[in-house]
């Protein structure tokens, strides 16, 4: 990107793409960590006045004193997976399928390893007086 240079419309092209990029981090949050990213860090007291953390089966009366609110991202995922099952399936199986390539990316990114031409030149050089 350079200035009087870049086309507006590779700035806006740049600004979508980083908004779905978001929204695919936020969705994948709720796969990865569920528990945290469905209620944070809230609590609510139970029968002995001990603070629980929120979870899935909160009583209702937790629920009713306006504790144990899902976030946002969570009622979005939720509603697609559980409105469209086709889609959540889809969904599971293309994070893990991405996850797959990553894995096997980095075995060969590994595995491939370039030679540093730095050593070539040390290593080549008998004389050490030269400099």
């Amino acid at each position: 990107i350079s200035p009087r240079r870049t086309c507006p419309q590779a700035f806006l092209l740049l600004t979508i793409f980083m908004a779905f990029v978001i929204l695919v981090l936020s969705v994948s949050m709720v796969s990865f960590a569920p528990q945290y990213s469905t209620y944070g860090s809230q609590t609510y007291p139970n029968e002995e006045k001990d603070d629980v953390r929120c979870q899935i089966d909160v009583p209702k009366s937790a629920l009713a004193q306006g504790r144990c609110q899902m976030t946002q991202i969570a009622q979005f995922y939720n509603r697609i997976v559980l409105g469209r099952h086709f889609w959540a399936v889809i969904f599971f199986y293309s994070q893990w399928i991405f996850l797959g390539f990553i894995g096997i990316w980095m075995l060969v990114a590994i595995a491939r390893r370039t030679r540093s031409t730095v050593n070539d030149g040390i290593e080549g050089s008998e004389d050490e007086d030269d400099f």
